[in-house]
């Protein structure tokens, strides 16, 4: 055999580590490719996120993955629609988490715990809406995808004022209200009091708003305005069972003519379905002897409930202002083709609630569009706590309903924005009838 000299020898060790660096390196500059992010060092997570509605997303978007001990285990800032979401996570169950709309006005840690919170910069509220989305996942070596859906986890808050041509400053104050969220979407922190003044357009309005809150945490809530004028600062006040909702904006606006009266409300604009609130506010001399301030305002049944033995699937104020016109969709189901399902709402009547019909088309698309995913989920946990289960709404690809339009029979899904097609004679479909019932106190 050949003997190989010390030069050579040299050459050949050099040779070698030059290669094993050079394969090293390539490997961490590979990291991120296809070929590499299935192996058993780490995997994949792509992630899909969405708003319900024609709701936009706020960008960017922040993404983290918490470990079973609640560590954040990946995180991803992404900061527009065209960059693409990917977690690199070894195999294991996480929490992923999405938040959008907190650029402004919301303080967070860089590299939070999931039990760490969000709170809201020095005031309470914020300019830009949060929102949340959240998935358990698990990975077991192989690349997956996960789709969260974001909704709003604050309430929106708006005040107009009018013929107050002779006020000086207008303050509005609210309360209780959470003051902070923690990474798994749940509210606390300390009972908070909101208080944000109201600015004078040229237009002779006062107005403040929309900014964005916290829920309310309390059973009730305090509304409170106060107006400066030549005479001294006086401070009108209201005790209300409404309490502020994520997803729900809060609209108060009415009129000052030396006293004050205050129609407030809220109203879904792209949220969740208007909830109509009527109230007063007194002095707070007379708080103590009008029985109108402890008025109950809570008996407007909230969308998504189940009231009566009815769904309440939408409400609207009624155009003589007398009250509030419910959309009733029936708690019970039957099973049809389309020969035999005229005869179905015959005579149906809950708790003497009567004239019901199927939905018309437009219902049909409103009803889908207000109860799928996790609003459907909650609204048949709720039909589940009542041990009703057999009750619940079927929102598989196969299932469809039965709705009218103009006099012909078409069919509907809970699922997305499945298309509303015409119904096949042969076919069995399911049946839920819906009623309008006016409701005044």
């Amino acid at each position: 055999m050949k003997k190989i000299n010390k030069g050579q020898f040299r050459f050949i060790l050099f040779l070698s580590l030059f290669l094993t660096l050079s394969f090293s390196c390539q490997r961490v500059m590979d990291d991120g490719e296809e070929d590499d992010v299935s192996s058993s060092d780490g995997t994949a997570l792509k992630i899909m996120a969405r708003s319900g509605g024609n709701t936009s997303i706020e960008y960017p978007v922040y993404l983290y993955a918490f470990n079973e001990k609640g560590d954040c285990a990946a995180k991803q800032k992404i900061t527009s629609e065209e960059v693409e979401m990917n977690l690199q996570l070894p195999s294991g169950n996480f929490k992923v988490v999405a938040l959008s709309g907190v650029s402004k006005g919301y303080v967070m840690s860089d590299n939070p715990k999931i039990s760490d919170v969000i709170t809201m910069q020095e005031g309470g509220c914020a300019s830009k809406a949060m929102m949340m989305g959240m998935a358990d996942v698990s990975l077991e070596g192989k690349n997956k995808t996960v789709n969260l859906l974001l909704t709003y986890m604050v309430a929106s808050l708006n005040v107009v004022l009018t013929k107050a041509d002779k006020v000086k400053q207008v303050k509005v104050g609210i309360s209780p209200l959470h003051s902070s969220l923690n990474f798994e979407g749940k509210y606390g922190g300390e009972e908070k009091k909101l208080e944000i003044e109201c600015a004078l357009g040229t237009d002779g309005r006062w107005t403040a708003g929309p900014v964005y809150i916290f829920p309310g945490s309390g059973s009730q809530t305090t509304l409170s305005i106060t107006l400066d004028d030549s005479k001294g600062s006086h401070t009108y006040g209201y005790v209300s069972k409404v309490v502020p909702q994520a997803n729900h904006p809060y609209n108060i606006g009415g009129s000052y003519t030396g006293d004050i009266s205050i129609d407030g409300s809220l109203i879904a604009k792209g949220w969740e379905d208007a909830i109509d609130v009527e109230f007063k506010f007194e002095t707070d001399e007379d708080n103590s002897n009008d029985e109108d301030v402890d008025e109950d305002i809570s008996g407007v049944p909230e969308v998504g409930s189940i009231w009566n033995d009815c769904i309440v699937a939408a409400s609207s104020k009624s155009s003589d202002g007398s009250g509030t016109d419910l959309l009733l969709m029936s708690l019970e189901e039957w099973e049809s083709q389309i020969a035999t399902a005229r005869s179905v709402p015959e005579g149906y009547s809950v708790h003497n609630i009567k004239n019901w019909r199927f939905p018309t088309e437009q219902e049909a698309k409103a009803i889908r569009d207000r109860f799928n995913g996790d609003r459907l989920i909650d609204l048949n946990e709720k039909i589940e706590a009542r041990n009703q289960e057999e009750l619940e709404i079927t929102h598989d690809s196969d299932t469809r309903y039965l709705c009218d339009k103009e006099g012909v029979f078409y069919s509907f899904q809970f699922i997305g924005a499945k298309r509303v097609t015409k119904a096949g004679k042969d076919k069995f479909y399911l049946i839920r009838v819906v009623t309008t019932h006016h409701f005044s106190k």
